[in-house]
C-alpha cells in the first residue's frame, strides 16, 4: 500500500543500516571497554530512505551506561525510536508506519531510560501503537495525529499508555504531549502536555503519572495540594525517585513575565522558584520569555503589554520575597 511505503521504507533502511554496522559497533565496543576515553560511535551512519535524509539524534542514555536510546529522523517520512544495548544489539522500540492527512509520516521522539535502561518512556504520533489512545485532533488547520507518551518494558517488550487522566482507564489526552522524563525505578513518568482534559478545568501543563497507582497528578501548579495552575509548564525533569519535579513556567514579574525554573515537591505540594539569585529573597531572574510561552499567555489573553504613563510618585520599599511566595502565578 502507498500509505505504508515510506515508513517501510524507513524501517528497512534503519534495519538494514544498523545490522550492518552492528557487529563492526561490537568490536568497538569491545575496545572502548579497555580504553580510557573512548569514544563509540552508538547509531549507525547518516544515509537516505526513499529519497529522505535520515539522520540520528536526540540521544538518551541509562543511568549505568549500558543503554542508549536515540531518534531516527527521516523528515517527511517520519521518525522512529530505537535501543542500543552497548554489548551491541539494536531494538526498535517504536516505527510508526503510514502517512497522515498531511502525506507526511508519523514521528516517534523525545526518549528518556530508567537507570537500568529497563523502561524507555518516548512521545508517538503512531496511531496503532495503542487502541486506548485519541488517534486524531481536528483543528482550522487539518486534522493531526495526536503525540501520546508511552513506556516500553524493555524485558516484556510491552507498551503503557501514559498519557491519560487519572485511573488505570483514564481518558487519553486530547491534545498533544511530549518530553517525558522517567524516574530511575521506571515508577514516575513528567510530561508536558497540551491537553484540557486531564484533569479538570486545567488546560495543560506538566503532569505526573504513577504507572502503579494509574494517577495523574498536576505538578505545574502553585504552593499548595490545590495551588493554582501555572501558566504553562514545559520540558520537565524528574527526579530518581519521583518526588521533585523541575521545569521551565512562566514567572510573573511587577510590570512584565519571563520564563524561569520552578520545582514541585510532589510529597509536601510545595512550589518554589530556583532560577533567582543567592538567599531566601533573591531577585528573580529576567530575560526574553520566548515566542511558545508568549504565544500560550496571548491564546489566554494575559500577553503582557506596555505599561501606561502615571504621574510619578513616591517609591516605596520593595517587598522582600519569602522562600514561600515565589512570584509564581495565583500567589499574590
Amino acid at each position: 500500500m502507498r500509505r505504508r511505503a515510506a515508513a517501510n521504507a524507513l524501517l528497512a533502511a534503519t534495519a538494514a543500516s544498523l545490522v550492518l554496522t552492528a557487529s563492526s559497533l561490537t568490536a568497538s565496543a569491545s575496545a572502548a571497554a579497555s580504553s580510557a576515553g573512548a569514544t563509540l560511535l552508538v547509531s549507525g551512519p547518516n544515509g537516505e530512505a526513499s529519497g529522505f535524509p535520515v539522520e540520528d539524534e536526540v540521544p538518551a542514555i541509562s543511568g549505568d551506561g549500558r543503554f542508549v536510546a536515540f531518534v531516527r529522523n527521516a523528515f517527511e517520512a517520519g521518525s522512529a525510536v530505537w535501543l542500543r544495548d552497548m554489548a551491541g544489539l539494536f531494538r526498535p522500540i517504536d516505527v510508526p508506519s503510514g502517512l497522515g492527512e498531511q502525506g507526511l509520516g508519523f514521528d516517534a521522539g523525545y526518549p528518556s531510560l530508567s537507570g537500568d535502561g529497563h523502561y524507555i518512556a518516548f512521545a508517538s504520533e503512531d496511531p496503532e501503537i495503542s487502541d486506548e489512545d485519541r488517534d486524531y485532533s481536528s483543528s482550522a488547520a487539518g486534522t493531526f495525529p495526536v503525540r501520546d507518551i508511552f513506556v516500553y518494558d524493555r524485558a516484556t517488550k510491552a507498551i503503557d499508555f501514559v498519557s491519560r487522566a487519572n485511573g488505570q482507564t483514564g481518558k487519553a489526552g486530547n491534545d498533544d504531549s511530549s518530553n517525558p522524563s522517567i524516574s530511575t525505578d521506571g515508577d514516575f513518568i513528567a510530561f508536558q502536555t497540551e491537553a484540557t482534559n486531564l484533569q479538570r478545568r486545567v488546560f495543560g501543563g506538566v503532569f505526573v503519572r504513577n504507572r502503579f497507582a494509574g494517577t495523574t497528578t498536576l505538578a505545574s501548579r502553585a504552593n499548595g495540594a490545590h495551588g493554582k495552575p501555572l501558566n504553562g509548564g514545559f520540558v520537565p525533569s524528574i527526579s530518581a525517585h519521583g518526588r521533585w519535579v523541575a521545569f521551565l513556567t512562566v514567572v510573573h514579574h511587577r510590570h512584565s513575565h519571563s520564563l524561569g525554573v520552578a520545582v514541585r515537591d510532589m510529597r509536601t505540594k510545595r512550589t518554589i522558584v530556583v532560577s533567582r539569585a543567592n538567599g531566601a529573597g533573591g531577585a528573580l531572574a529576567a530575560g526574553d520569555l520566548g515566542e511558545w510561552p508568549l504565544r500560550r499567555l496571548r491564546d489566554q489573553g494575559e500577553e503582557p503589554r506596555r505599561r501606561p504613563r502615571q504621574r510619578r510618585r513616591r517609591l516605596r520599599p520593595r517587598p522582600e520575597v519569602q522562600p514561600d511566595d515565589p512570584r509564581l502565578p495565583g500567589q499574590g
